[in-house]
């Protein structure tokens, strides 16, 4: 009798143990409450940010990697003082039109080829000025088999900034595609003035343009950074989540062919500069076996994800790979799920990493871009169910793809 009732506490106690650590959506929404405060890279609440992240491995039972690394506040700097460059070098050229057509249309060449080059941009542009050391934070999981590798990413670092995040995107959509309209109509009505035809009414119409577009253009000029946003979905919802699943696969011990890394990179705010220093480190490591990379990044929102499976002017594409996991373990479980194109404006961890050639996609929640970057970027707005449904989600993609690799030859 004695011995049944020891043997029903400690199952008891297994029970209590396993639920603790199963797919959590709780669990992860407390996490994320207790990194919901300002965090920028070189104030304080980058120092209590990394010694929370570094806290949550240890609770899980893996000690943290710490991979350290130089970053600065360049790429904004650069970003900002283009956008002034231009517009005002427009607005002088649209001037310009009315006197001499021809020059204008020789500099609205180099317009559009400096938009199109602006529009593939993504990663670091620069680290000079005034530096920071910073870090990544890493935890891993070794399989006994190590037929592949899947990363976890999410950034922990946080930003504010004067205007939202949808807004920074449309303005700068906006901007760099009506400088390259602009810009294409004054070589057309300059190579026609050369021609001989003129037309005083379309030399007004072109410069009412210009003022429209360098006047919205100029919102990107007055886009400061600042620290004023808690930073709640971007990211402090995805780095508990990534700390959720690390969690999950750590207790479990569920995946045999797959090594597993979780990676809370820093200064992806700044100029994606965690996710290029990890991969500069780690890049001839995954090239050994095939490497898959899921960028969480403004997850816990609605209860609707995102994969943003193309961006960028000519249009890229991210993994089809993973994409067609996604959707379809989405199906399985009735989450909802689409992708999305995200043209300029918006960069993420991800695309150092597609730089490089691995394959990754990027994992959001819908209707979190006009949240990010502001001060109502609070606890208040993360959604429990958007928690779970990226987590459920991720947890069965993985599964797949471990399945996947249990037969594979090296």
């Amino acid at each position: 009798m004695i011995r049944n009732l020891e043997g029903s506490q400690n199952l008891e106690l297994s029970i209590e143990k396993q639920e603790n650590y199963l797919p959590n959506e709780n669990l992860a929404f407390e996490i994320t409450k207790r990194l919901a405060f300002p965090r920028l890279i070189g104030s304080d609440g980058e120092k209590k940010a990394i010694f929370i992240v570094k806290d949550e491995f240890r609770k899980i039972g893996l000690e943290p990697i710490s991979e350290k690394f130089q970053t600065s506040f360049a790429n904004w700097v650069i970003i900002r003082l283009l956008f002034l460059i231009l517009g005002t070098g427009l607005i002088a050229s649209s001037i310009m039109f009315f006197y001499y057509p021809f020059i204008t249309s020789l500099i609205s060449i180099l317009y559009i080829f400096i938009c199109l080059y602006l529009s593939k941009l993504s990663g670091v542009i620069g680290t000079f000025g005034k530096t920071y050391i910073t870090e990544n934070i890493i935890g891993k999981l070794n399989s006994k088999l190590a037929n592949a590798n899947v990363v976890l990413m999410a950034h922990w670092d946080s930003k504010g900034q004067k205007f939202s995040g949808s807004v920074r995107i449309i303005t700068m959509i906006i901007s760099l595609f009506g400088v390259i309209v602009i810009s294409t109509l004054y070589l057309i009505f300059g190579v026609l003035y050369l021609l001989g035809f003129y037309n005083s009414l379309i030399n007004y119409g072109l410069f009412i343009g210009t003022i429209c577009v360098i006047s919205i253009s100029f919102i990107n000029v007055l886009n400061k950074i600042t620290n004023c946003s808690p930073g709640a979905i971007d990211n402090a919802a995805s780095v508990a989540s990534l700390l959720t699943l690390a969690r999950y696969f750590h207790y479990t011990n569920n995946i045999k062919n797959l090594n597993l890394y979780f990676v809370a990179t820093g200064s992806e705010e700044l100029n994606l500069a965690g996710a290029s220093s990890f991969i500069k480190k780690h890049k001839l490591e995954f090239e050994e076996i095939p490497t898959y990379f899921i960028n969480f990044d403004l997850i816990g929102g609605s209860e609707k994800l995102l994969m943003i499976n193309s961006y960028g002017f000519p249009k890229k594409t991210t993994s089809l790979f993973l994409y067609n996991l996604f959707k379809m373990e989405s199906k399985k479980l009735n989450i909802p799920f689409k992708a999305m194109y995200l043209p300029f404006g918006a960069w993420c961890d991800l695309m150092p990493i597609l730089n490089e050639g691995f394959d990754g996609c990027w994992i959001a929640s819908e209707g979190t871009f006009s949240l990010a970057h502001t001060t109502n970027d609070s606890i208040y707005n993360v959604s429990k169910k958007g928690l779970k449904n990226g987590i459920d989600l991720t947890i069965e993609v993985i599964k797949k793809i471990d399945r996947i690799y249990q037969n594979f030859i090296k």
